[in-house]
């Protein structure tokens, strides 16, 4: 086995000023991705309310009259 050295150069060239939004997706069977997305979305409201960056939360109902437990929270 040949070991190998890590590249020296950056494969690309890092882009200067404001840094783009971050997206994520949860999604799967059975129970805790609304839970974890809105952990998440608490922890980076607390992060980026110093910075000034805004969270958004978009979630998508089945049922327009549901009341679940996350959104009595908030």
């Amino acid at each position: 086995m040949q070991i190998e050295t890590p590249p020296s150069e950056k494969p690309y060239d890092k882009p200067e000023g404001e840094r783009r939004g971050l997206v994520i997706v949860n999604t799967g069977d059975g129970k805790g991705k609304s839970t974890a997305a809105f952990g998440l979305a608490l922890r980076a409201h607390g992060r980026h309310h110093v910075h000034g960056k805004a969270v958004k939360i978009f979630q998508f109902m089945k049922v327009p009259s549901a009341r679940f437990g996350e959104h009595r929270m908030f």
